[in-house]
């Protein structure tokens, strides 16, 4: 398995052994917050990833395919791009997040103790094991508040995912599609041909031979242009606790940029309405416009505020 998975690594197969591998950690969080490392490896909505947290799920992940298919070396992990897996786990938990966030969904201490209190794990003769939860936490160095943090995290993710599974529309079209895709089969009839019984039967090639070839498909053997790149990463944020700026300064900014400061004029308008029906008589007419007229006398001399005066004669209610 392991010597496919090496082979293999850009295939479709191991593509999804990994996406499978993900999903349970973007779901269940794990690893623990290093408080000496609060380095900012994402910003999400104006709010900062630790670099610690990317570690912590690089870890995990990694340390789960080195249990699942033995020992990985470290050419055959930056084969499998196991850096960037773990980037996007840590890049869609925190879009949903955000989405949850602007939602209002979060998960409640009941939820969550639940989710504990539920899983297998934990269990000892058939009942949650306080004993077996603390041992767990101790084994992976956490503690209460931030397991259930984690936890916490994805029955909110998984409320978002729920949210927009619910509100999708699947077309019959669609539907059908996908059954005959699932469906198809494809009957395939093979030959094997073993190379080795041509390849003994050949002459050596010689150099005359092996240059000829070379020469045929030199674009085969032609190697993109590389270069290696040193990038030093700055965050002004970073700076600007460092920076002290004097109200002289300011002052300056303001007038040089005065323009970028400035607001057009705005106006927000308000109205009293008073309806005439399309069929209404001259008496009608009149009345209303005495109505109206009493209620404007009324505004100006300070009787009543607009507020009261829209919601007592207003017919436009809104």
């Amino acid at each position: 398995m392991l010597k496919y998975m090496r082979n293999n690594a850009g295939s479709w197969m191991v593509r999804i052994m990994l996406f499978g591998i993900a999903i349970i950690f973007a779901f269940w969080g794990v690893g623990s917050y290093s408080s000496r490392n609060l380095t900012t490896v994402l910003t999400i909505d104006k709010d900062r990833v630790p670099y610690s947290e990317y570690q912590d799920i690089y870890n995990t992940l990694t340390e789960a395919l080195r249990q699942a298919y033995g020992g990985l070396d470290s050419k055959t992990l930056e084969t499998l791009d196991i850096k960037g897996q773990a980037m996007d786990i840590l890049v869609k938990r925190h879009l949903l997040l955000a989405a949850a966030k602007n939602l209002g969904i979060t998960a409640t201490s009941g939820e969550i103790n639940g989710v504990i209190t539920r899983k297998n794990l934990f269990f000892e003769g058939g009942v949650f094991s306080q004993r077996l939860f603390q041992a767990y936490l101790d084994q992976n160095r956490l503690t209460a508040n931030k397991y259930k943090k984690n936890i916490a995290m994805d029955i909110t993710i998984e409320k978002v995912r729920d949210l927009v599974e619910l509100s999708a529309v699947v077309i019959p079209q669609e539907v059908d599609e996908n059954l005959t895709l699932v469906a198809r089969k494809i009957v395939v009839d093979l030959v094997k041909i073993d190379p080795n019984r041509f390849i003994r039967n050949l002459p050596p090639a010689t150099e005359k031979d092996l240059m000829a070839f070379y020469d045929n498909h030199i674009e085969e053997y032609r190697v993109p242009e590389r270069f290696t790149e040193a990038v030093v990463v700055i965050d002004p944020g970073d700076m600007a606790q460092r920076v002290t700026v004097s109200a002289g300064e300011i002052e300056d900014r303001y007038d040089e940029n005065a323009k970028d400061y400035a607001r057009p004029a705005a106006f927000r308008l308000r109205h009293i309405l008073f309806s005439i029906p399309s069929e209404a008589s001259a008496n009608t007419i009149k009345a209303i416009r005495m109505r109206a007229e009493k209620v404007s006398s009324d505004l100006q001399e300070g009787k009543l505020t607009f507020d009261q005066a829209a919601k007592k004669w207003s017919d436009d209610k809104k």
